[in-house]
């Protein structure tokens, strides 16, 4: 599975933050075809995530672990509920120590299969 996101902050509060953060994270996802008409599965994405704020750009380790369900809608569609990851980053903060950034990223749609 290949997966490649964007995400944008303008503003905080009253804080102006305008900050990008791309990841770029490819890997294993699973399916889990007995559960009648659900079809849960999981992943485990690694890659890149890529921010720039104010103009000052860095690269970060990345990785997704998480998993959700799809449900046949009609024919080829489904709806997919999930992925939800642990999304980790590894950005400076700070200076030049490297700290982890925890985060949860909670994605849904619709899926064609072919």
């Amino acid at each position: 599975m290949g997966e490649f996101s964007g995400y944008h902050i303008g503003t905080i509060g009253a804080a102006s933050a305008n900050t990008n953060l791309f990841t770029y994270m490819f890997g294993p996802q699973v399916y889990f075809h007995h559960y009648g008409r659900f079809t849960p599965f999981v992943q485990d994405l690694f890659g890149v995530a890529h921010t720039n704020t104010f103009g000052a750009t860095n690269n970060s380790f990345a990785m997704a672990v998480g998993g959700g369900v799809d449900v046949p809608f009609r024919g080829h569609l489904s709806l997919r509920f999930g992925p939800v990851d642990y999304l980790l980053s590894q950005f400076p903060e700070g200076g030049t120590s490297r700290r982890a950034q925890n985060n949860l990223r909670v994605s849904g749609g619709v899926r064609y299969r072919f």
